[in-house]
């Protein structure tokens, strides 16, 4: 289970956190059959929805309860001993679950599911990057909006294979035999959140947020996040953990004009 607390700053307009949401009712954009069902969805009627004015943001923390699952050691045992080499006596330990300064949880993402339907949002031009360096995917989680380039590239002077599950997406698998960079690649579709992994080397993975807006963020190794530009509304905020135990939580905000919502929110176990 999840929790979450409103938290109150001096001078900015408060946020109002209204109950846990549950899924049904209006469009959901992970269930949305296209991106016109999307961009031209019933986003405005009901709870959800954007409002005239100013933009804002939405800040907060993401932090766990409970007993705590431990990094594993990594065998990272391979024929050229390329790997092991890579990461010294240190060795490489699981990113599956870490946790970090004030019980902060890290590599959860955080994104507006319900509420922006009715607009559309250029995606950036940049692509995002992902690289495998030391035999692991760097970064572990990230999100990319729909439109926008991934370019997965490798810093490895060895062989990897880059296969992305199946999933809302069409599944993916390529391999690489030395540092370089493949074709970038484009979504269609939302998608939170497609494995991506390497069939060489088993513990290699990353996850891969697919958005149709840029309401979207990851959290840090403290468990902090920040979703800049809000329009004014009343918004479903997710939060997806990849560990299964965890999976997806939601709570309700309102973003009031030129204000910064704050929120809390607490992964249980």
């Amino acid at each position: 289970m999840g929790r979450s607390r409103l938290l109150h700053r001096r001078h900015l307009i408060p946020l109002v956190l209204l109950a846990c949401a549950a899924c049904g009712g209006e469009e959901d954009l992970l269930q949305a059959e296209s991106l016109k069902a999307v961009y031209e969805g019933a986003g405005g009627a009901g709870k959800y929805g954007m409002a005239a004015g100013a933009p804002g943001r939405i800040t907060g923390r993401v932090r766990f309860q409970g007993k705590k699952w431990e990094p594993r050691l990594l065998d990272l045992t391979t024929q050229d001993g390329f790997c092991i080499q890579a990461h010294g006596d240190s060795g490489l330990y699981s990113e599956d679950f870490l946790v970090g300064p004030e019980d902060g949880l890290a590599n959860v993402i955080v994104y507006v599911k319900q509420g922006v339907s009715g607009g559309r949002w250029d995606p950036p031009a940049e692509p995002l990057v992902l690289d495998q360096v030391g035999c692991q995917y760097v970064p572990h989680v990230a999100v990319v909006q729909i439109g926008q380039p991934l370019l997965v590239k490798s810093s490895d002077n060895i062989t990897h294979n880059v296969h992305g599950a199946a999933g809302a997406n069409p599944e993916f698998n390529h391999a690489m035999a030395g540092v370089g960079e493949l074709p970038t690649k484009l979504f269609k579709k939302p998608e939170v959140a497609k494995r991506i992994y390497c069939d060489v080397h088993g513990w290699m993975i990353s996850w891969l947020g697919i958005l149709p807006h840029p309401f979207h963020a990851v959290t840090a190794a403290d468990g902090t996040f920040t979703i800049e530009n809000v329009p004014p509304g009343t918004y479903e905020l997710a939060f997806w953990h990849e560990r299964r135990e965890l999976g997806e939580k939601s709570v309700d905000v309102t973003v009031e004009p030129g204000a910064t919502a704050e929120v809390e929110f607490t992964f249980e176990r």
